[in-house]
Parts: C-alpha cells; structure tokens; sequence
C-alpha cells in the first residue's frame, strides 16, 4: 500500500523517519562524533534498499545533509561527487565538518573542500567545528565559500581557537537565519555587517581580552542569542566575563525574545560552580521571555515584565530523585519577586548542556501528559526525559561498539586516501552507473534487481539482512504514518 503513496507525503514520511535529530553535540567537549546519530543514518541507507520506488527518495534524503568526520573522507567523497553520472552535489543541503584537521593535511583539505563546495550549488547550511581541540589558524580561507554566501541560510564557523578574521565573508552572508561564531570576530575601524533575517545567534567565547576592533552586527530579526561560556572562564575571569557580556547585551539585548548562558565545562568537577547573579542582565532585555543560565544554586532575579520561562543548568541529578512536588521558582526568584508573566521555572542537568538547543527543542511549554510522570524525547541513541519542572537523563548515554551490531570498525592506515574503508562507498560502487546493464523499465536496472551506487557510508554502518532492514523500515514508516495523520 505504501508505494501507492502521493511522493510529497512519502517525502514527509521520509523526513519523519530518517533526518538527523534537532540537537547536536558541541564538538568542543567530550564526546564522541556524531555516533548517537547513526540510527538515523542506518535508516536513511535501508530506505534505499527497500524497493526501487524508494530508492530515489531514499537517496535525496541520504545526501540531504552530510556529515564528515574524518579528513580521510575527503578525497573519497570528493571523488563520489565527481566520478559518479549522478549529480549528488545537486542533492546536498547541508555539510558539516566535524573532525580536526591536521596542519598537515590543510592545504589538501581545503583543496578537496573548494571542489566539493563546488559541487553543491543549492547548500544552505554550512558547519565547520573541529573536534577535541581547535586548531589556532585564522580562518582566511573562508573565502572558498564566497559563491555560496549568498544563498546559506545556517552557518557554523567555530573550529579555530583564535578570534574570527574574515568580516568581510559574514558581509556578504545575506540570507542568514542562524549564525555560530567564535567571537571575537574582528573588524577593521569598528565595522558594522547587516544580516536582516538572522534570528539565532550563538557567539562562542574563546578570548576575553583581545584589544583589536570587534564587529559589530546589525540584526532586525535578531530573537535568540546563546552565549557560550567556558568553565575557566566563570572560575578566572568573571569580571571581564561580565564585561564583555554587558557589551553584546548593550548592542543585542534590545529585541531578545530568548537569552541563553550556555556552560561548556571540560571537567565535571561541578563543585565550582556558584550562585548565579543575572540580574543585571536581564534587566537589558526588556523584551525576552525565555532564560536559560547556570548556578551551583540561587539565581536570585527580582524582577521582569515579560519573562515567561527561567531554566537554569544545575549540577547533575537524577530523575529518581525528583519528587512531584519539585519547583525550583523558591531558588530561582527572591520571595518579593515581581514577575508578571512568569509561567514555569526549570532545572536542566548540566551534564546535557553540550547540546546548546536542547532548552528550546524540549520548550518549556510544552506540557507532560497528566497520565504520566515524565515526557521521554529519543534523539538517535540519547534517552532525555521531561517533567513540569526538569529535564535530564531518561537513561544515561553510554555508546558501545561491540554492542551495536551496524558498527564496523576500521584501523586507518596510509592507503585510506585511495581506499573507502573509512566510511564511503567503494570507488566501484560511484562508478558503477555507466557499467549497469540495462534493465526492463530501461533505466539500468531491473525491478527485481537494482544497483546501490554512490551511497554513503558511515564508520557505524554496517551490512544488515533484508529481514532486519525490512523489519526497522516497516516499523519507523508505520510510525511516522501514525504521526502524520495526527
């Protein structure tokens, strides 16, 4: 029955059961690359082995946002967009680079990357983080993806430990939505750059005491401002901290609907984190009704017109140690608190903040059904669960290779630049559309028998029987089928 489906609603299905999660980890702390993701990918690839009618679908949501994690995968889906008769480039939506890139293979890197970008005339969202550490070059190069500025909607340029030197690239960035930056960003003669449709932005603070001139953004559209702040950074320098908070609240806090304080912590030594004192903050955006911050313990605000929602990250706790009468609005606000608008107070564990959209994904408003104790929300292999006042850990995330059985592992070694063990398809598999034999319906492949060409792979897939590909197709379509006709 499901092949007799209009494509537009399979395509919403598709979407349903195989896009990646609205979270994503923060490639600058401890975690592993996007490996809690892989269920997701693994569907997207058993979507294209189902039946040919699929395949088509399959493959745009496949190549609809790539990831890659590893500077091996370069050159081999470098060569999967140029070698291939198809215009997988043609597909692609999203890229994101999630690896560290050795000084050495720079160069070679970005030579591939140029010609990827090249390849992919509709991208619109772009990320650039490095993982586990940064790597201390300016970002110059930037320009490589100058022909593409224009039309990019989400941009994510944090992969580097020094202020951002390329205004001249954000300039011509005039179609952002969400923007993600290291700041500093440096402008020469105190610039000013105009992105009228950018809503989000998220500033990653990696210096505080840069005497250079900073940029200056001039944002209309401008609703939500995540500030991300180190653990060294609160412990050491916590007046130039405010400092320099008080300068981007002095130029963006006028028009803020949402505020977040977002701790980056590269020990879990929570111990050193004290009461909150954002006040003072607050108060600078007379606008906003959703804030997020961090505190060993009180938060002491006093007052606001128009705050409807106060989250603060506190130290780790557990959900058994929640009773149900748990409110954190006595911590979080004086007893003479004047709040109008105020409508819920939460506590999120800390140990989630490395995934900065989690307070906004799981909104405050959205309610807990009353015949439960807890909302549960699945984002790939990560359990988080809700409750009227809390969110943290459903069931704590801890991935293990030998107990997933679609990772295969591959020891990298020199040949990995002409081999795709690192987690594409082999070079047969890119090449293989002139090589096909002509099938019944003439399009180089038979109903019954049909090539997988120049589908990706990831280091967490695996090969899987049809009966266990049909199995989890059949029950993520029947469950995506049942939330549309909700």
């Amino acid at each position: 029955m499901l092949h007799r489906i209009p494509v537009e609603i399979m395509r919403d299905i598709f979407a349903l059961a195989a896009s990646r999660p609205a979270v994503s980890w923060n490639p600058h702390l401890k975690w592993a690359s996007d490996i809690c993701w892989g269920s997701y990918v693994r569907t997207a690839l058993a979507l294209t082995q189902v039946c040919k009618s699929w395949h088509a679908l399959g493959i745009e949501m496949l190549y609809g946002d790539v990831i890659l994690d590893s500077m091996l995968q370069f050159p081999v889906f470098h060569r999967t967009l140029t070698a291939s008769s198809r215009d997988y480039g043609w597909l692609m939506r999203g890229l994101s680079i999630s690896c560290l890139v050795d000084d050495s293979a720079d160069a070679l890197v970005h030579e591939f990357f140029g010609e990827i970008l090249d390849r992919c005339p509709r991208l619109e969202r772009l990320s650039l983080s490095q993982e586990y550490q940064w790597n201390w070059r300016q970002y110059d190069r930037i320009d490589f993806a100058s022909t593409l500025a224009p039309n990019l909607t989400h941009l994510r340029l944090d992969d580097f430990a020094g202020p951002f030197n390329n205004y001249a690239f954000l300039a011509s960035c005039i179609s952002l939505e969400s923007l993600t930056a290291s700041w500093p960003i440096l402008s020469p003669f105190n610039r000013t750059v105009v992105i009228p449709r950018l809503r989000d932005l998220t500033l990653i603070l990696v210096g505080l005491k840069y005497r250079h001139d900073f940029l200056t953004f001039s944002l209309p559209s401008l609703q939500s401002l995540t500030i991300c702040i180190t653990d060294k950074q609160c412990q050491n320098q916590t007046s130039q901290l405010r400092k320099v908070i008080s300068r981007l609240l002095s130029s963006y806090g006028q028009p803020l609907r949402r505020l977040h304080f977002n701790y980056m912590a590269w020990t879990d030594d929570w111990d050193k984190l004290e009461d909150a004192d954002d006040q003072a903050f607050i108060d600078m955006c007379p606008n906003l009704e959703h804030f997020i911050t961090y505190t060993g313990g009180g938060l002491g605000l006093t007052h606001h017109p128009t705050l409807k929602y106060i989250d603060a990250w506190v130290p780790p706790f557990s959900l058994d140690g929640l009773d149900d009468a748990h409110d954190p609005k006595s911590i979080f606000a004086a007893e003479d608190a004047t709040f109008p608008a105020l409508q819920c107070c939460r506590t999120l564990d800390i140990s989630l903040s490395m995934f900065m959209e989690l307070p906004s994904v799981i909104a405050p408003h959205l309610a807990v059904s009353p015949t439960e104790s807890y909302s549960r929300w699945t984002f790939g292999g990560l359990q988080i669960a809700q409750t009227a006042h809390a969110v943290t850990w459903a069931s704590p995330f801890a991935y293990d290779s030998d107990e997933d059985e679609a990772y295969v592992y591959s020891s990298p070694s020199e040949d990995d630049f002409d081999s795709d063990s690192d987690g594409w398809a082999a070079s047969d598999d890119f090449s293989s559309d002139g090589e096909e034999e002509e099938g019944e319906d003439g399009d180089g492949a038979s109903a019954e028998e049909w090539v997988d060409d120049g589908l990706p792979r990831t280091s967490c897939m695996g090969a899987r029987t049809e009966a266990m590909v049909a199995r989890d197709v059949e029950e993520r379509i029947r469950t995506s089928v049942a939330e549309l006709v909700k």
